[in-house]
């Protein structure tokens, strides 16, 4: 879980995202990182007309049996075939 601040009426308060928040994988079904907020056009592994993927279903599919190195950074994601 991750913790956000707002500000409500000039007070800080902490607020927890709860796990149904966060998007699940299309494949397996695990928690990913990604809010379900989050635009698609921002999101990691996310496939259009298939939904939400986690890092390790999208590397399986897209990658299969490769050695691939993923760099990631705030800007962007690079998945790297080695």
């Amino acid at each position: 879980m991750f913790k956000k601040k707002e500000n409500l009426n000039n007070k800080n308060i902490s607020v927890q995202d709860n796990d149904r928040d966060y998007e699940n994988c299309v494949i397996c079904w695990k928690k990913t990182n990604i809010l379900k907020k989050t635009q698609i056009e921002n999101r990691q592994f996310y496939i259009t007309s298939v939904g939400q993927l986690c890092e390790q279903c999208y590397v399986e599919i897209y990658h299969p049996a490769k050695e691939i190195e993923i760099i990631e950074s705030e800007d962007y994601l690079l998945i790297k075939e080695n």
